[in-house]
């Protein structure tokens, strides 16, 4: 009986295992009082979370707990493989040190009306550090009920492979007006690459967001270890509009589409200006984040700290509620999901789709997206529009996975914007 129950027992943790290892993790916040987590490389404000192996980069994530109490919090980092399931590779086969640490690098906000606790993390550091590329998770759980609060992607790169690109016009006319397509080549000169279709795993991003990146194309031409990507079908993104923007970096006066700010209040409050309809109007350049977001306070000398948190209200007149769907606010805050906390709700009495949010103070990027019921896809057509003329920022991943290996290796990162 004894030796069944053993058997059911690994059975059982087999199967565990098998699931976790086929799981495609992506970033989430599990806690409602975690807020603004965000990821800066080397410090500078607006970077994508990728730094070079052994090259004395580092990155922070940072992010604010609104519990009136320090928690006792623990991280650990997981390695994965391009498609963000889990690498077959033990822990101390890509890190050095620890396998989890505690975090100890917090601070209380000051000065503010709403009270919140300020943690960081750095990685690599003292005591634990990256030996291959790849995908990373960085996950942080709460270590007095084992709660998993935070999990954050980024990648560490080696960048042995050398990639070259730019956007062009669509060439079919179906898309020329409202698309972006993208021609690229990869020198994979001094890379023992035995089979280019097999080994070699491209994915492109658009201002960052994993919701509507590309994955799975193949190469037109190959020569001299040398891929060549110009596909007008594959390699092919809605060009979208520029982004909208406000700026509350302060309550003391109105700011960029700031129509008032009521003080009388914990957290403050500051109404737009109604959100316009975009889809049909022409298109202006106007200088953005692509969908990123600061936290800056004009009163504060240490931003992280001194920062508030303030209501922010949202509206877009319609005239009746859209059937089949629903808008949602879009940008690297919401994480280009459909969250229920960035929800648009139809309002009968002021014929507007209205949504309140807790923002820190700052300036924002953001999108109006709508998703049909069922779908997983925004459609930014009924709010935005698409225009070829938009400026974006296309970022280039290239994944090596030589024959028997375990695990992927991020050998190239390159990014690179249109209109330049």
């Amino acid at each position: 009986m004894r030796n069944l129950l053993a058997v059911l027992f690994c059975l059982l943790y087999s199967v565990a295992l098998q699931a976790q290892s086929d799981a495609v993790y992506q970033d989430q916040v599990m806690d409602r009082n975690i807020r603004t987590v965000q990821w800066q490389l080397n410090d500078l404000l607006l970077s994508t979370p990728v730094l070079a192996l052994n090259a004395g980069d580092y990155l922070k994530l940072s992010f604010d707990d609104l519990n009136s109490d320090v928690r006792n919090m623990r991280y650990t980092i997981q390695l994965c493989n391009q498609d963000w399931t889990i690498a077959g590779l033990n822990k101390f086969d890509y890190l050095q040190g620890f396998q989890d640490n505690p975090l100890t690098d917090y601070k209380n906000s000051f000065n503010t009306e709403v009270h919140y606790i300020h943690y960081t993390v750095t990685l690599p550091n003292s005591t634990m550090k990256f030996t291959k590329s790849g995908n990373y998770l960085l996950v942080i759980t709460d270590s007095d009920n084992g709660d998993t609060l935070i999990v954050r992607r980024f990648m560490v790169t080696e960048n042995k492979a050398v990639i070259t690109g730019q956007e062009i016009r669509p060439r079919n006319p179906k898309f020329m007006q409202t698309h972006q397509e993208l021609e690229f080549q990869i020198d994979c000169k001094g890379i023992d690459v035995a089979n280019p279709f097999d080994d070699i795993k491209v994915v492109i991003q658009q201002n960052g967001r994993p919701d509507n990146e590309i994955r799975g194309i193949q190469p037109q031409f190959i020569q001299d270890n040398i891929l060549k990507f110009n596909s007008d079908v594959d390699c092919l993104f809605p060009g979208l509009k520029e982004f909208r923007k406000i700026d509350i970096r302060t309550v003391r006066f109105r700011s960029l589409r700031v129509e008032r700010n009521v003080n009388d209040s914990t957290p403050a409050k500051v109404y737009l200006y109604p959100e316009a309809l975009r889809s049909f109007k022409q298109y202006v350049y106007e200088k953005d984040f692509n969908g990123a977001y600061v936290v800056e306070r004009q009163e504060a000398v240490q931003q992280a700290t001194e920062a508030d948190y303030v209501w922010v209200y949202f509206s877009m007149p319609f005239t009746t509620a859209l059937e089949g769907g629903d808008f949602y606010l879009c940008n690297q805050l919401t994480l280009w999901k459909a969250s229920e906390e960035f929800k648009f709700h139809y309002n009968e009495a002021t014929k507007r789709y209205e949504l309140k949010a807790l923002l820190k103070n700052g300036y924002y990027d953001y999108l109006i997206g709508f998703l049909e019921k069922g779908s997983t896809a925004f459609d930014f057509t009924p709010a935005e529009g698409n225009y070829y003329e938009t400026e974006n920022e296309y970022t280039v991943f290239v994944y090596y996975h030589p024959f028997s290996a375990r695990y992927d290796q991020l050998i190239g990162v390159t990014s690179f914007h249109t209109m330049r």
